[in-house]
């Protein structure tokens, strides 16, 4: 960055770019600000550079303080110095309980440690398993819910929402959704133009998390193809590339879908936390 950067105008596009967001920012002079677009990204300026840092989705925490601390001791040395970055203790306990829980759930399908787990990242942010690359897994959260997908072999994406009001629908439908998407829920109106907006939203943003946070034109894809909403799966392609987008009906009030490479049948277990230690 070579010009001076003015945080409100960052928290402006930050807002455009991710509505779904809580965005915040605390200006303590003229020059110095704190900003930031939760859950999913904080942003920090050092000299002519702009950082920015994903945070991993959160979750409840341990039953009690000895858990908490169990699961801070999960994560790697690597982890920990990401996670003393944060100023604000309600960041840094989110950070450990997610991180902690994911390892302890990974560690379940790789039979090992959770300490044993180590992460690499992509451009974008996105984790993966250093030394089990065939083991993939995205999660995703939003009020009270998170979900957590794991595949062998094929790559994924996943997404769930809260179905809540949304300010200036149409104008976010005419920047994200294809023509043909947008023609569709012109037709509706009330709770199911609503969920049907969410619809549409979760499974191109599964679809996006799936290659990795990659940006393009998410309106040269519709999800919509066959004139059927509960036609499923939705076979997309980019860059020669087949993805399956999938809807999940998980709970009431949520919308969510996951995104699998491969047009080879996908077969889908749902399990909650206290399940998956013997379904191993």
């Amino acid at each position: 960055l070579d010009n001076t950067l003015s945080a409100a105008q960052l928290l402006k596009a930050s807002y455009l770019n991710n509505h779904h967001s809580f965005h915040f920012m605390l200006s303590l002079d003229s020059k110095h600000s704190f900003m930031g677009s939760t859950p999913e990204r904080l942003y920090s300026r050092v000299g002519h550079e702009l950082h920015t840092e994903a945070l991993a989705g959160t979750i409840g925490r341990g039953d009690n303080a000895t858990h908490d601390m169990e699961l801070a001791n999960w994560l790697s040395q690597d982890e920990k110095k990401r996670m003393d970055r944060f100023k604000f203790a309600n960041l840094k306990e989110n950070f450990c309980r997610s991180r902690g829980i994911l390892r302890h759930i990974l560690a379940v399908y790789l039979s090992c440690s959770p300490h044993e787990i180590k992460f690499e990242y992509n451009q974008q942010g996105k984790p993966s398993l250093q030394d089990h690359p065939s083991l993939f897994f995205n999660l995703s959260h939003t009020k009270h819910k998170v979900v957590l997908a794991v595949t062998k072999g094929r790559d994924l994406g996943v997404d769930i929402e809260w179905i809540k009001p949304v300010k200036e629908m149409d104008r976010i439908a005419e920047r994200y959704f294809h023509p043909y998407e947008i023609a569709q829920l012109s037709k509706l109106e009330g709770p199911e133009k609503l969920r049907r907006f969410y619809e549409y939203w979760t499974y191109k943003e599964a679809f996006l998390k799936a290659l990795g946070g990659t940006i393009f034109d998410l309106k040269t894809y519709s999800v919509h193809t066959k004139g059927d909403m509960t036609a499923s799966p939705v076979i997309l392609e980019r860059e020669g590339q087949s993805w399956q987008l999938i809807r999940q009906s998980l709970f009431d009030s949520y919308v969510s879908a996951v995104s699998v490479s491969g047009e080879a049948p996908v077969q889908i277990e749902v399990l909650h936390p206290q399940q998956i230690q013997t379904s191993q």
